[in-house]
């Protein structure tokens, strides 16, 4: 009889934290949505950048 009360709150309280860890996971995953969004734009502006950077061979950035 024990064992059977036991085991149901084991199961009620292991089921608690399974549902109380998914809002933590969702919010989790959507903060690595924003940030991996935000990081690949910086990344973009980033090496578009050097790339006029390095690139521009007119007289005013080649006179060296």
């Amino acid at each position: 009889m024990h064992r059977g009360i036991f085991s149901a709150i084991l199961l009620a309280l292991f089921s608690s934290i399974a549902f109380a860890s998914a809002p933590v996971q969702e919010r989790a995953d959507r903060f690595l949505k924003l940030a991996n969004a935000g990081y690949q734009a910086l990344y973009r502006v980033n090496a578009e950048a050097q790339w006029l950077a390095v690139t521009d061979v007119t007289e005013e950035h080649d006179a060296a």
